[in-house]
């Protein structure tokens, strides 16, 4: 019976609205997010009852379970995978493309959960361009999938249902316990990951197991139907992209809707959701959650600027629609054919997944060749191609052993790499580049952090001492600076700051500036100090949005002027970083190069060159974009490291 129960599908459509309302960005939504830990409860229940009903019936086939998890979930991602797949050949950059390749790949074998969890990072792609970013949750439910019969199966041995009652709870709490722990060491993980999500389909089960004990008195069971609404609701409206998840926050929304379920019987709430509009969409809820994100990303991907309500709005629509095809056309079709087309359970499970690989192949080959990028129709600058990948040649440039020029700091320093390697061998020395760390300065006796309570773990506070270290060591003739400066600096970041060991508190804005602006004329001097010169290179625009959609679009989109629907975030605070570089820059033995000014000389930035993007993201160079500062602005930095080394000889 539970199989069928309205009320279930008309909190399937709560859970699948919450998510497409979060997605489409309506503010009121924030917390849209745990619609899918509804659905994972929802699961829980559903998978739960009918294998304990069928191994109590002792009729239940691990065969058959599969099969129909198949029948179930496959043709409808495969469908929607494979759309959404040709459609981002269409209109994705190389790049984009690439990433879109890979996750076809991983959400057909069912571990786009992991393959998400791997791509977390610094690195990584913004998640609005990830047309199947929303494949993760589908991961870890065919996942359970696999271990739960044989979980069940094993506890089911006792033939007691508290045993399993039990196993369940202890599997519960572990799962739930261990992503609230594991947030601290590892958020993506913890998000992403089967292990601590596993809590969620066991709140499911637990509420099968106990609803042999409904309380006599009916107006119980409403109060329980209000508080598991309330519950939901709170989770939706009040938490944001803020709030400590999963762990005990997402138990609020998994809690409400096990208290939804276990009182299906009461008249309110659970009759709300057995309305007729409530009941057509839950029908639809998975073909829902497929489309509704492909449709959104790749919508505003090919936009390029930011859409209006009633784009969103209309979205929705075509989400609906879309929806509606895909469930009476896929969905229905394979997953209840009638008895005179449905073939025989090994031919369908062959076939689907053997389609599924072949529909993969595509996917496969344009991550191969690099996204297809004959489809920008670039005519790149040959004397820059031909550099790329060539930071050391015959151990000359940026080789990783030499010492005489050293390159020090955070992601920046990386992307520079591709020009300081090609100047160093014009000069022919060697040089290297330290370890690098995110967000970190090369500081004396300051880091950048979150929080001082936390200084004992911050990474960038062990590197500048291990770089500090390294430099005694190494004695080199030239240091490097490149970081990405505005971090710790700017109002855009008021949880990061530039922190100090004397710091009893973390500092406003304005003491950060001035603690960065001390250390920052400190360090310089120590480093002059021992006889060495030094090159601050200055921080890229960050700009908003990501202009590589736009500047990477295949030639039969046509061109957009990107520069002019780009824009810099926080002007003020790369116009305060220009004046302190520029103090610092008037002394002989100091070299500023003004990446900033070279971009945007008159407050538009330059993006590309020869239809290629200078940019891989909203403040990174790509390697050619490195490249063509070296062919083009790194003339005066050239004959400074070259009067630098010869002084020193």
């Amino acid at each position: 019976m539970n199989n069928h129960r309205l009320d279930i599908t008309g909190l399937r459509t709560i859970a699948v609205l919450a998510v497409i309302f979060f997605h489409a960005e309506f503010p009121s939504f924030a917390g849209g997010y745990v619609g899918v830990d509804v659905f994972f409860v929802i699961s829980g229940y559903l998978i739960t009852g009918k294998i304990l009903r069928e191994l109590d019936q002792e009729r239940f086939s691990v065969w058959r379970f599969y099969v129909g998890r198949l029948r179930r979930l496959m043709p409808a991602l495969v469908a929607t995978t494979t759309l959404t797949f040709g459609l981002g050949v269409l209109v994705l950059s190389p790049d984009h493309l690439v990433h879109l390749a890979k996750s076809s790949v991983a959400g057909t074998f069912w571990v786009s959960n992991i393959l998400f969890w791997l791509d977390a990072g610094y690195w990584d792609l913004e998640s609005s361009l990830k047309p199947l970013l929303h494949t993760w949750s589908l991961g870890v439910e065919e996942q359970f999938y696999f271990f739960w019969p044989g979980l069940l199966i094993g506890l089911s041995w006792a033939r007691r249902r508290w045993v399993v009652w039990l196993g369940l709870a202890v599997l519960g709490v572990t799962s739930v316990i261990a992503a609230e722990l594991w947030i601290a060491k590892d958020a993506n993980a913890a998000f992403y990951l089967t292990p601590f999500r596993v809590g969620e389909f066991a709140i499911g089960g637990l509420v099968l197991l106990t609803e042999q004990w409904k309380p006599r008195r009916k107006w119980l069971l409403e109060i329980v139907a209000l508080t598991g609404g309330s519950l939901v609701s709170y989770a939706i409206f009040t938490f944001t992209a803020a709030t400590r998840f999963p762990g005990w926050s997402a138990m609020i929304a998994c809690t409400g809707t096990a208290a939804l379920i276990y009182s299906g019987e009461a008249l309110l709430v659970p009759r709300l959701l057995r309305n007729r509009l409530a009941v057509w969409i839950g029908l639809r809820a998975y073909s829902l959650y497929l489309v509704h994100w492909p449709l959104f990303t790749l919508y505003r991907y090919w936009r390029v600027e930011p859409i209006s309500g009633v784009e969103e709005i209309g979205l929705i629509g075509v989400a609906f629609f879309l929806a509606d095809l895909l469930y009476r056309g896929v969905e229905e079709r394979f997953r209840y054919p009638p008895p005179s087309t449905r073939h025989d359970d090994r031919i369908f499970a062959g076939a689907v997944l053997a389609l599924g690989g072949v529909l993969c192949l595509p996917a496969a080959l344009s991550w191969w060749q690099e996204g297809w990028d004959w489809r920008i129709g670039a005519s790149p600058d040959p004397s820059i191609t031909a550099k790329l990948e060539k930071n050391c040649v015959d151990r000359v440039g940026l080789c990783e052993v030499g010492t005489e020029v050293v390159l020090v700091g955070d992601s920046h320093a990386k992307h520079w790499t591709p020009a300081v390697g090609q100047v160093l061998q014009h000069i022919g020395v060697s040089g290297t580049r330290y370890p690098l760390v995110n967000n970190c300065k090369f500081l004396r006796d300051a880091y950048f952090g979150y929080s001082v309570k936390n200084r004992a773990d911050n990474e960038c506070r062990r590197a500048v001492q291990e770089w500090f270290d390294a430099i005694e060591r190494d004695n080199p003739r030239v240091v490097i600076l490149a970081s990405f400066w505005p971090a710790g600096l700017s109002v855009r970041s008021p949880s990061g700051r530039i922190l100090g060991d004397y710091m009893d508190r973390n500092p406003t804005l304005e003491e950060s500036q001035a603690y960065f602006e001390q250390q920052l004329s400190m360090t310089i001097g120590h480093l002059k100090s021992h006889g060495r010169k030094v090159v601050v290179l200055g921080s890229t625009p960050l700009l908003s949005p990501n202009p590589l959609g736009c500047l990477s679009r295949p030639s039969y989109l046509g061109k957009i002027d990107c520069a002019s629907k780009t824009t810099v975030t926080e002007p003020a605070t790369h116009r305060y970083l220009q004046g302190v570089f520029d103090d610092i820059g008037a002394d002989p033995e100091v070299f500023y190069f003004d990446t900033f000014e070279e971009l945007c000389p008159d407050g538009e930035c330059r993006l590309s060159d020869r239809g290629v993007s200078l940019f891989r993201d909203r403040h990174h160079l790509s390697k050619y974009g490195s490249l063509w500062f070296e062919r083009y602005r790194f003339g005066a930095l050239e004959a400074f490291l070259r009067q630098a080394l010869r002084d020193r000889q």
